[in-house]
């Protein structure tokens, strides 16, 4: 578990501030309507059933059919209660079966009494009665309720992320939700009509188990395709590079440093695999580069680096074709600018360059400089970290440098998997400053 920030701490403190504040709220509200203490039982023994019910989709990604008893119990109980039946149910479930720490489980509690009391506010102070849904109002508060529940749910994990991985907000809130986004929302609709047929029969409230199933299934065939699709570009990824055998593994060594660099600058861990990802394929363009330039033997004549420099953009109109690679584009595209402008294809210049395609610059040039070269051998890791130390904020981004060189202080340790991508068991004595004189190196 990534370590929480300072700034990370208050801004939970916040949060359960503001839940106390809430809860207090919402006990003092006048009650429209008797307490029915059966359906606070069953929602309670429901909720916790649904809190611990995780749907996998694969080994990263899960969904839970809890959004909609929470909705459901925010039209059937009165503000109070079905904050209670939300923090109940979540504090029994991190006391008990997930245990994640004080400061998450922390967090955790508290994001979902606000996502259950803001939207339950909503549906009191708006008057509507969930036994006339033919009440114009009705269908308004019911989108409002959806909206907000989502709304929150999201942007509150997404900014505790942001905030304890020095992440960008957007960027994170893209990778969560671009392509799961209608599937987010079907499962808090599907709690407005839990609410409407409860009010005529609990029991027949079984016939949704069907749409909640249809919808955990989507989830897992959209996670499934996403998967499928990457292993497939990695597989031609990897029949490019079968065309040399003296880069053959090039890119899957390249993605594991963008790895291992992604988690020491301390990225979220969507961002680190998005990273890694690209660089995993950031040399899928070479497709479409000749055998007669890609297998030379030596340097490149003028015409030739036209043409070998064409890769990225190719590599990017490929992947450009997948939506859920939208965020990775770019990293490939310019993986070979250089932070001085002098690279290509665009000649970006500093942080106007995507931070996966510097830290994919580092780990690509890493990897060329020491592996063997049909026209050279490859030169010992000592001397191309001194390489990259050298060329720092010139070639390479400063920081990413700084970040790769303490990664190579801590093989084996904490990067084990490291130890069998290097050219040999070295990773000590990294220089942090160097007297040598600074060799500028491109990898094609």
């Amino acid at each position: 578990m990534h370590k929480f920030n300072l700034v990370t701490r208050i801004y939970i403190l916040l949060l359960v501030a503001l839940v106390i504040a809430l809860c207090a709220f919402s006990f003092c509200l006048e009650q429209k309507q008797p307490l029915n203490i059966s359906n606070v039982a069953y929602l309670l023994i429901l909720a916790t059933i649904a809190d611990g019910y995780i749907f996998k989709t694969n080994k990263n990604y899960g969904v839970t059919p809890l959004p909609t008893v929470h909705i459901a119990a925010i039209f059937l109980l009165p503000p109070f209660a079905a904050i209670m039946v939300s923090l109940i149910s979540i504090t029994i479930d991190q006391s008990i079966k997930h245990r994640p720490g004080f400061i998450k489980g922390l967090f955790n509690i508290s994001q979902r009494v606000i996502i259950t009391a803001v939207p339950a506010f909503i549906v009191y102070f708006s008057g509507i009665d969930i036994k006339r849904i033919d009440d114009p109002n009705f269908l308004v508060t019911a989108s409002t309720v959806i909206l907000v529940y989502y709304l929150l749910d999201v942007g509150l994990v997404d900014l505790v992320i942001t905030l304890s991985r020095s992440a960008s907000f957007w960027q994170i809130w893209k990778l969560n939700t671009s392509s799961t986004l209608l599937l987010d929302l079907t499962l808090p609709a599907l709690g407005i009509i839990l609410a409407v047929i409860w009010i005529q029969s609990p029991i027949f409230c079984l016939l949704l188990a069907f749409p909640i199933i249809v919808n955990q299934n989507a989830y897992r065939s959209l996670r499934l395709l996403e998967n499928e699709t990457t292993q497939a570009i990695i597989a031609i990824t990897e029949l490019v590079e079968a065309r040399d055998p003296y880069t053959f593994g090039h890119s899957m060594r390249v993605g594991g440093y963008c790895r291992a660099i992604s988690k020491e600058l301390g990225l979220s861990d969507e961002l680190v695999e998005q990273i890694a990802l690209s660089g995993t394929v950031h040399d899928l363009g070479k497709i479409g580069v000749s055998d007669n330039v890609l297998r030379k033997p030596g340097a490149l004549t003028a015409e030739e680096w036209v043409e070998m420099k064409k890769h990225p953009e190719t590599g990017a109109k490929i992947l450009a074709k997948y939506s859920f690679y939208e965020d990775g584009v770019n990293d490939v595209l310019f993986h070979h600018e250089s932070w001085d402008g002098t690279g290509y294809p665009q000649g970006l210049t500093e942080e106007t360059i995507p931070l996966g395609a510097r830290i994919i610059a580092v780990a690509d040039s890493f990897d060329a400089m020491t592996t063997d070269r049909p026209y050279r051998k490859g030169m010992p890791i000592i001397k191309a970290l001194t390489i990259l130390n050298d060329r720092r904020n010139i070639q390479w981004d400063a920081r990413v440098v700084d970040a790769f060189l303490r990664v190579m202080h801590k093989i084996p340790q904490t990067y084990p998997e490291l130890s069998d991508l290097l050219p040999d068991q070295t990773g000590k004595n990294v220089p942090v400053t160097s007297s040598e004189p600074a060799l500028a190196f491109r990898s094609k």
